[in-house]
This record gives C-alpha cells, structure tokens and sequence, in this order.
C-alpha cells in the first residue's frame, strides 16, 4: 500500500512539475492541427484531384498491407520526431517549429482525407492510433522544452537551474514518448489495418 501511495505521489509530483513544458507542447500541436485544417476550408484549398493523381501514382507502387506493420511504422514514427528529440540542444527552438510542422502535417492529411472519405471512415483509421501519435509529439516536444521552461523559471522565480530531479523527469519524458509511439505503432499495425 506505502509503494502504491509513493508512485501516486510521484506522479502527481511529476505531473506538476511538467505540466508547463506539456501544455504548452500540447497547445501547439492542437492550434497548429486545428489551424490548418480552418486555413484550408476558409481558403477553399479543397482540390482534391491532385491529390486523386498523387494518389493513383502511389497505388501503381509495389505496396502492400504486408508492408505496414508495427515495427516499421514504429521506426518510422521515431524517426520522423528524432529531430524534436534532438531539438533539446538548442533550448527547444528547433522542438518548437518541429511540433508546429507535424500539427500542420496531421492537420492538412485529415483535411484532405475528409474531403474524399466519410468522416467515419476517416475517424475510425486515425482516431485510436492518432490520440497515442498526439500524446508522443506532444511528450516529446515536453521533452525538449523542459530545458527552456526550467531556464525561465530560473530567472524569473530565481529558482535553481536544472537540478538532478529535472533531468530525471526528461528521461520519465522520453520514456514515455517512446512507449506512447510504441502503442500507436501497435494499434497502427495491428489493429487499424486490420479494420
């Protein structure tokens, strides 16, 4: 029962300590998700016949459903995010810009797939996957901006500047970025496409 109540109280320490650096990841990933898919339907860039040519080209390619699965898209997901993974180096600018682009990536595919599917349909082949896919991107680019949140506060709340406790909750962060990337990878290619 005492281990039980230690793990909670870790996690909700742990859960305060970082919820600046994953709130602010988070928000980023969603306005910039939402943003673009509002920019493309206010703009009118629903043109879906080149993607219907893009399409057609890449059904012509040696593809099969043999070739997705878990651990390829896994490795994939991976090393699509490595460089917000390796973003922590620059104070999480590069992190920053990096969560943007792949908000504005999911934003625009789900766009574009809704203008030629149902919404069911979209919904039923990226929602169980997308939420684990969202939460990475999100932990991951948390990852990478703690090092910019802990600097803030430093000088702002003079608090102390990056303690053994910080790069602890990094690697909890990274940890939990790769087992959220691991689910989605799983649900992707064990479940969606079997649907």
């Amino acid at each position: 029962m005492i281990n039980h109540l230690n793990l909670r109280a870790y996690g909700l320490s742990f859960l305060e300590r970082n919820r600046d650096a994953f709130l602010f990841s988070l928000f980023t990933i969603l306005i910039s998700f939402f943003g673009t898919m509002i920019y493309l339907q206010l703009s009118g860039a629903g043109d879906v016949a080149a993607m219907v040519q893009d399409s057609a080209a890449m059904k012509e390619e040696d593809f099969t459903e043999e070739d997705v699965t878990w651990k390829s898209v896994f490795i994939h997901n991976f090393m699509i995010l490595l460089p917000a993974c390796i973003g922590v180096f620059s104070f999480g600018f590069i992190s920053f810009w990096y969560i943007i682009m792949q908000g504005c990536l999911l934003g625009a595919s789900i766009f574009y797939l809704s203008k030629d599917l149902s919404f069911w349909l979209v919904f039923k082949y990226t929602f169980l996957h997308g939420v684990f896919e969202i939460l990475a991107i999100a932990l991951v680019g948390a990852f990478a901006l703690k090092p910019v949140v802990v600097t803030f506060k430093c000088l702002a709340f003079k608090k102390r500047f990056l303690q053994k406790r910080d790069f602890k909750d990094m690697a909890l962060m990274f940890v939990l970025y790769v087992s959220f990337l691991f689910v989605a990878a799983l649900i992707e290619g064990l479940v969606t496409t079997r649907l």
